[in-house]
């Protein structure tokens, strides 16, 4: 008989080569599982029901189950993203009670195979009512654990929305350094074209360097033939809702005279005032 070394055991063994000294646990453990697993998968356990087989998962009555018992710890870990310490330990617990259901089942069917046999009848009722307690105990845990939560299914129109709804964010936040900027007058977003120098050089009618304004639109207010709320309409917009920034134009663009005493433009009356 091939003896199977404990899981924990092996696990010490393996961490001392130096290729494996600094991986982080979670993947340390996941490398050993696999070489684990590899090395002795192929083992058949050769010793009767009473001799045991112990893993990181827990003890079990021969090698398969104790396989069994790996393989659904691993596939509810892959599945559910399990990580936490105190879950991982509620996970050990809830395998081992699957493990034991599955152990009553074929006691129960084995006996029953053999009453038939020997032409006897069979009443199971001690394993019925262990079976129905550790039902309880794998509801609990599953619960706990957040494995009996149902999927509603969506319907395609919640699918396709929920799509646009990721591809819109995605493309927003892939590009919004680039493309997207607040008007520092108005807060309403702008979009810049990208690759700018695929595009003819225009300079906008309605802007001076850098203010918002129109010689032309200004001309005509100082004419008398249109009032303020007409040039902060044409160029905010019909929903505007005030002229200061007429005002502010009037003040610090078109309201420069050369013969305005740079003291006062300054500020500075007080100045002005005492003679110097």
């Amino acid at each position: 008989m091939v003896k199977i070394p404990n899981f924990e055991s092996y696990k010490n063994r393996i961490k001392k080569f130096k290729q494996y000294k600094d991986l982080p646990d979670i993947e340390f453990n996941r490398i050993v599982k696999k070489l684990y697993t590899k090395k002795y998968r192929d083992v058949k356990e050769e010793a009767n029901i009473s001799d045991s087989v112990e893993n990181e998962i827990g003890v079990w009555v021969n090698f398969e189950e104790a396989k069994e018992a790996d393989k659904l710890y691993g596939d509810y870990i892959n599945r559910n993203s399990i990580t936490n310490f105190s879950d991982l330990a509620l996970l050990k617990s809830l395998v081992f009670y699957e493990i034991q259901q599955k152990r009553i089942y074929r006691i129960i069917n084995d006996e029953t195979k053999k009453a038939i046999t020997e032409k006897k009848i069979y009443h199971p009722d001690k394993q019925i009512s262990t079976l129905n307690e550790i039902n309880v105990q794998v509801l609990n845990l599953k619960k706990t654990l957040g494995l009996c939560e149902e999927k509603k299914s969506e319907s395609p129109i919640e699918y396709i929305n929920k799509f646009k709804a990721k591809c819109f964010a995605w493309a927003k936040e892939m590009h919004q350094q680039h493309r997207f900027k607040l008007c520092p007058h108005c807060g309403k977003e702008l979009m810049f074209f990208m690759r700018p120098e695929a595009w003819e050089v225009y300079k906008h009618q309605f802007f001076s360097d850098k203010v918002l304004t129109n010689q032309h639109l200004w001309d005509m207010y100082k004419a008398g033939k249109i009032n303020e709320w007409d040039v902060a309409m044409v160029l905010f917009g019909t929903g505007v809702k005030t002229v200061q920034y007429v005002h502010w134009l009037e003040k610090k663009i078109y309201g420069i005279k050369e013969n305005k005493d740079p003291l006062l433009e300054s500020g500075h009356e007080e100045l002005k005032e005492s003679g110097y």
